[in-house]
């Protein structure tokens, strides 16, 4: 199975990249790198031994982090359709959600 957990949190003024490169040091991850819409950055870590896949994106003093549990490559289809699902009423949040797609 995948897990997919979505977060918005204060990012204490730090851009996608340096957001990214912080979550990864702390989870023994490979280096953060930019997504093809140039927008967010991706990294992969390993936890017991489970395959996580972290895309994160900053905007306006938030950060937005998507997390992908599981293989990713068996559930891409299924965490594709979440990402594309990510919704929010406040246009600024919205924004940042869009950056992570």
């Amino acid at each position: 199975s995948c897990v997919v957990s979505i977060q918005v949190l204060p990012n204490n003024g730090q851009t996608s990249e340096s957001f990214a490169t912080l979550l990864s040091k702390e989870m023994n991850g490979d280096t953060p790198k930019q997504t093809k819409n140039g927008k967010a950055y991706s990294f992969t870590a390993v936890s017991s031994g489970t395959p996580i896949l972290v895309t994160t994106a900053s905007a306006g003093g938030k950060s937005a982090v998507f997390v992908e549990v599981g293989d990713k490559e068996k559930y891409a289809k299924e965490a594709k359709l979440v990402r594309d699902s990510l919704h929010s009423d406040d246009p600024a949040e919205q924004e940042l959600l869009d950056s992570l797609k």
